[in-house]
């Protein structure tokens, strides 16, 4: 997934979800981890880390 739709998936995920966005992102990587699917559990583990930047240094 390129860079840019990592920040496209996190800014609607957001959007979407609000402050439940990095918690959801969290959790569907572990989901594809378990099934095996580690390409899309790295995915979603960049979606949590962009999602962690944009609140800022302040927000953990």
């Amino acid at each position: 997934m390129q860079m840019s739709e990592v920040h496209d998936y996190a800014s609607r995920l957001l959007r979407e979800h609000g402050e439940k966005a990095q918690l959801i992102a969290a959790q569907r990587a572990l989901e594809c981890e378990k099934r095996g699917d580690r390409s899309e559990a790295e995915n979603w583990r960049r979606i949590r880390d962009t999602l962690k930047e944009m609140k800022g240094p302040l927000a953990s």
